[in-house]
């Protein structure tokens, strides 16, 4: 069975979504821009309103994914906010300086959502050796990974997105 994820900014969005089969929420605000953190009023109402996963964004800005150490707790007040809200799980991403895998910022985040699933987002797809950011992402306990493989869409990327697949068993 395929689960079908839809990334939506509005609760209409999320309910035509639900409506039209989808099995899983990302709620975001600023699509045009990646995907930024959605207001807690529409994270309320989403949840309230529809009866799939929602798993909000957790991303302070558009933009680079390196965060300074005040955007980082700022997201993880908005975890902590998410979790009370009752979100199902949460997507969420960041990078160090060099494009790798943040481990630092990326635990603490694990730490603050407790047993809330996580799905590393396209930040994914700007680091230098996916395999490697791959490998880490397992080492912290990351099972959901949003990619292209690295290319400019899924379907670009269909061979290094195979590789992947296999690399992660």
């Amino acid at each position: 069975m395929i689960l079908i994820e839809a990334a939506v900014e509005t609760l209409r969005s999320a309910l035509a979504a639900e409506a039209g089969g989808a099995g899983r929420i990302e709620l975001c605000a600023s699509l045009n821009d990646g995907g930024t953190t959605p207001s807690v009023g529409l994270t309320e109402a989403v949840i309230k309103h529809v009866r799939i996963p929602v798993f909000p964004m957790v991303r302070l800005r558009p933009g680079s994914f390196v965060y300074t150490d005040d955007e980082l707790d700022i997201m993880l007040r908005d975890v902590a906010i998410l979790r009370q809200l009752g979100a199902d799980g949460l997507v969420f991403g960041a990078l160090t300086a060099d494009r790798r895998i943040d481990v630092n910022a990326t635990t603490r985040v694990i730490e603050r959502a407790g047993s809330m699933p996580i799905t590393f987002h396209r930040a994914f797809d700007r680091t230098p050796n996916l395999l490697e950011s791959l490998d880490t992402l397992v080492q912290l306990g990351i099972s959901r990974v949003l990619t292209s493989g690295g290319a400019p869409t899924a379907s670009d990327g269909v061979e290094q997105l195979a590789r992947l697949v296999h690399h992660a068993h």
